[in-house]
């Protein structure tokens, strides 16, 4: 799922799991309600994680997606493969 915006991405994951049993991953836009850089980046990385319990084995972002959005989600992928 790429350029969504991150609250339409739990039920298309759940859609796209239910029609194809292959991989899946979500790349959406960051959220833009977000009072500042740092509370979007927070935001995203939490919604990182119910992607990966959504079913994505790929996480990601597209549209204005930064560097501190990607490095925000690496210990939420860390976490999972830990467990």
């Amino acid at each position: 799922l790429m350029c969504h915006d991150m609250e339409n991405i739990p039920l298309g994951l759940r859609n796209l799991r239910a029609a194809f049993d292959g991989p899946i991953g979500a790349y959406p836009h960051p959220p833009k309600n977000a009072p500042d850089m740092e509370a979007e980046v927070k935001l995203f990385a939490e919604a990182g994680r119910e992607w990966i319990d959504g079913g994505a084995q790929i996480i990601g972002g597209c549209c204005v997606t930064t560097p501190d959005h990607i490095a925000a989600l690496a210990p939420v992928v860390k976490e999972h493969q830990a467990a």
